[in-house]
């Protein structure tokens, strides 16, 4: 179905927006649901995104204002129509939010939202979904590419990726659509470029560690420099500053750029394939990795792994508070499989590259550069 129309949700997302924009670049006809932002209407904010990632479309995307969380999404009876007859759908709207505080806004979005697309195409042929690896939930091992049913889950969003893999199933069994899903791991900025579009999973430790080591520094430098003695942190004769932490590092972190997950996806949809796939990376890092990348680049010091348990005292304490939804993944115990997924992509030569330490920095200064996003308007 290469020359007919599909429906891409959460197009100015990050994953979503990569994927958008490489299908605009190849021609293909889109329709995307955007939820307008701020001042920015819908097809502004697509207009944006296509200037981001600098791409002239072949044919121009139809843009439909949508809050796929709402009743009908909220859609005009025209839009209503156009969406009648869309053969293929890929959805990639989701709140990616792991706080308890969130939990209903999640569940709205990753599964009454869910089942708002799929109503609103009613003779879709095709369903893309974009789940999760870490739907498989609170498990240790080898997991496969099939449905999962784990005891218990970290946080809500992994809860609300596994309840919606199963209400996809069920609702495309009943209206006999084909269905892929699709299950990238931890996901950052393009390989090759450092762009992203959020900066949030990968990046919000370093972001957390580099706001401290600005704020401590500056203390030092240019106040008392009582609160960074407080905390222990002090400046080296290098001029790094020494932040005396303990992480838990216990388990391996699978991480894709998105350059490597767009070719996969647009490569598994091209291949007329349905079931389960995860985009997930065969080499994992770990925790001590990514600590030597940030304090070889980023002036840092003092930063060590251990099994499970941490320092303690107020900079522990501190940097804990801000990052202990993220200590689950530095210690997962899982594993994917990707038996599926590379019985498609090794014929075609499509690798999941390294996160060398040249590819960590770009990406890291491409979010410093950015903002961490607050200077790109998409």
């Amino acid at each position: 179905m290469k020359n007919s129309p599909i429906l891409i949700t959460g197009a100015t997302g990050f994953i979503g927006g990569f994927l958008a924009g490489e299908l605009i670049k190849r021609g293909r006809k889109t329709i995307l649901t955007v939820r307008p932002k701020g001042n920015d209407t819908a097809r502004q904010r697509v207009e944006n995104l296509l200037k981001f990632l600098n791409i002239e479309a072949k044919h121009e995307p139809v843009v439909i204002p949508a809050e796929i969380d709402k009743p009908g999404m909220g859609l005009s009876v025209e839009h209503q129509r156009i969406l009648r007859d869309v053969p293929e759908v890929l959805h990639c709207a989701a709140d990616t939010s792991f706080a308890e505080r969130k939990k209903q806004q999640v569940e709205a979005t990753n599964l009454q939202g869910l089942r708002n697309v799929f109503n609103a195409v009613p003779n879709c042929e095709r369903f893309f979904h974009m789940s999760s690896a870490y739907s498989a939930g609170i498990q240790e091992g080898l997991i496969t590419e099939e449905l999962q049913y784990p005891p218990d889950y970290h946080n809500p969003y992994e809860k609300s990726k596994n309840e919606a893999e199963k209400l996809i199933t069920d609702l495309c069994r009943e209206r006999k659509t084909n269905l892929t899903i699709f299950r990238p791991s931890i996901t950052y900025g393009d390989a090759s470029t450092g762009k992203s579009l959020r900066f949030y999973a990968l990046y919000f430790p370093v972001r957390t560690l580099l706001l401290f080591r600005d704020s401590l520094k500056k203390d030092i430098l240019e106040r008392s420099g009582n609160r960074a003695a407080s905390l222990g942190a002090s400046i080296n004769k290098n001029g790094s500053i020494r932040l005396p932490l303990t992480f838990p590092g216990s388990g391996q972190l699978n991480l894709v750029p998105i350059n490597f997950l767009v070719e996969a996806v647009t490569a598994i949809m091209d291949s007329g394939e349905t079931g389960i796939f995860h985009i997930v990376n065969p080499k994992s890092d770990t925790v001590g990795q990514l600590a030597h990348h940030i304090e070889r680049h980023y002036s840092i010091s003092g930063l060590e792994v251990g099994d499970e348990t941490m320092q303690d005292g107020p900079l522990q304490t501190l940097i804990n508070s801000y990052m202990d939804l993220y200590y689950p993944y530095f210690c997962d115990k899982r594993r994917f499989s990707d038996y599926r997924t590379r019985e498609i992509l090794e014929p075609l030569g499509i690798e999941c590259p390294e996160l060398t330490s040249a590819v960590f920095k770009r990406c890291m200064d491409f979010a410093v550069e950015s903002s961490w996003g607050a200077e790109i308007r998409v």
